[in-house]
């Protein structure tokens, strides 16, 4: 028995967590006590790694950095949204060092019609009270 004890334990510190963000992402918009609550209960206690994963229909901050290197018309423009996203979630979750962050090219026609057609079938708009 105490052989599977120092086994389980040997295998319980090989373990990470990591958090995904993916969907709407607020910016400088969020709540501080969002992000304090989501480092002090989450994030620091499991020493984790955040991922905060967006596309452009799901950044709610229209004046972001992020959305003005999207609207850029060079090649680069996606890794310049990512690191400006990089940037914002830094800020975000307190400089967080174990952070990572990418904006995904997505169709934004595609992800807008399915938004339409999960409105279109809801009974109110009530049940849907933070899109962007």
């Amino acid at each position: 028995m105490r052989g599977m004890a120092t086994a389980r334990k040997r295998a319980g510190s090989r373990l990470s967590v990591a958090v995904l963000y993916s969907g709407r992402f607020y910016g400088e918009l969020t709540l501080p006590a969002w992000s304090k609550d989501h480092l002090d209960n989450l994030i620091v206690p499991n020493g984790a790694a955040v991922f905060v994963v967006v596309d452009p229909v799901n950044l709610c901050d229209k004046s972001s950095a992020v959305q003005r290197a999207i609207s850029l018309p060079n090649a680069s423009k996606w890794e310049t949204a990512s690191l400006a996203l990089l940037q914002e979630a830094t800020a975000v979750f307190g400089g967080w060092p174990n952070l990572y962050a990418k904006v995904v090219n997505v169709a934004a026609g595609d992800v807008a019609k399915k938004f339409s057609q999960v409105g279109a079938t809801a009974v109110s708009g009530s049940q849907y009270p933070f899109i962007c």
